[in-house]
């Protein structure tokens, strides 16, 4: 049977408290980087469903065979694309709410241990970096989606919503009639959003960083953004411990 001195098990010593501390804050930054983006996600998409646009990626880019089609039944065919590009974006928008709130839950349970550790002065430093790496996060994500927000509406005013990867448009179709003016009148309901959360998504303002009840995510590298903020502080108070403690050259 196996057994296992009792010199390696003294060698594993338990974490201490504030080893177990910054584990939780590793932990947290990941969930909140993550609900960030999760809201960015739905938020953007609801954008474009005002702007009555599709994004790129959820284009359905999809033509007959036939040399010509009539255009009244092109217009109908590039309809139905747009309907079922909706339809995809209403269930994005449906998944991305349902992670948020899961999101959201995780991090109020994990505040609370957070919060049953006797550590004030960590933890006050902890959530200071924290709440710089999460800014930082927010900025990339808000950039990111703005740019591409711009990229797709460019499309649409240069009448290139199905051709954009196209160095010519092959479509033989009047632009009055074809792919130019699309029609995004008559398209399937997606989700139910408040009026709030539409004045937001059309404003694409900043995200407020702050407690769990305001909803707040640089992408993730192989290690925490944190963790590294964390260490850069502590050879900081090293370093300056050092200088304090050095004799001094009375020469």
């Amino acid at each position: 049977m196996f057994q296992t001195s009792n010199n390696s098990m003294a060698a594993i010593s338990p974490p201490t408290r504030n080893e177990g501390l910054k584990f939780k804050f590793i932990k947290l930054e990941r969930l909140r980087k993550q609900e960030l983006s999760r809201w960015w996600d739905y938020t953007t998409l609801l954008r474009y469903i005002d702007n009555k646009q599709i994004p790129r990626g959820l284009r359905i880019i999809l033509f007959p065979s036939f040399e010509d089609l009539c255009p009244d039944l092109l217009k109908e065919w590039e309809q139905l694309l747009i309907t079922s590009s909706y339809s995809m974006m209403d269930i994005l928008i449906r998944d991305a709410r349902m992670k948020t709130d899961k999101l959201l839950a995780d991090i109020v349970t994990l505040e609370k241990e957070i919060g049953d550790i006797n550590l004030p002065e960590a933890k006050v430093k902890n959530y200071e970096i924290l709440k710089d790496v999460i800014r930082k996060h927010h900025d990339y994500i808000k950039d990111k989606k703005t740019w591409k927000l711009r990229r797709d509406d460019n499309d649409y005013k240069n009448g290139r919503v199905f051709t954009f990867a196209r160095k010519f448009d092959n479509i033989k179709t009047d632009k009055s009639e074809g792919v130019t003016h699309i029609n995004t009148t008559n398209t399937v309901s997606v989700a139910s959003t408040s009026d709030t959360e539409r004045s937001s998504a059309s404003s694409m303002t900043d995200r407020d960083w702050g407690t769990t009840s305001q909803k707040t995510s640089v992408p993730m590298g192989h290690k925490s953004s944190f963790l590294l903020e964390l260490e850069r502080f502590r050879k900081g108070q090293k370093l300056n411990r050092q200088r304090e403690e050095a004799p001094t050259n009375l020469h």
